[in-house]
C-alpha cells in the first residue's frame, strides 16, 4: 500500500516538473521571440530617433552560451 503511494507521488512530481518544462520551452521559442520582434523596433526608435525592423528573432531556452 505504501509503495503505491510513493509511487503516485512520483508520478505527480514527474508530471508537474515535464509541465513546467514545457511552460518554459513554449515561453522561450516562442512567446519571447515574438515579444521582441514586435516591442524592439519601437524601443530603438525611442531611444535613437531611428527607424528600425527585425526580420528574425531566435532564442533558445535550453542553450546557455
Amino acid at each position: 500500500m505504501e509503495i503505491r503511494h510513493i509511487a503516485s507521488k512520483i508520478k505527480i512530481a514527474v508530471f508537474i516538473t515535464v509541465g513546467l518544462l514545457g511552460i518554459y520551452a513554449a515561453l522561450g521559442f516562442y512567446l519571447l521571440p515574438t515579444l521582441v520582434k514586435s516591442k524592439l523596433p519601437a524601443l530603438i526608435q525611442q531611444q535613437t530617433g531611428r527607424k528600425a525592423s527585425v526580420a528574425t528573432v531566435r532564442f533558445d531556452p535550453f542553450r546557455y552560451s
